[in-house]
């Protein structure tokens, strides 16, 4: 459960920084 949790917020960061990254 903690991994799927990780998982969300390393997903939300990404969508965050995705239009910086790129």
């Amino acid at each position: 459960a903690r991994n799927e949790k990780f998982s969300e917020k390393i997903t939300a960061l990404q969508q965050l920084v995705s239009p910086f990254g790129k």
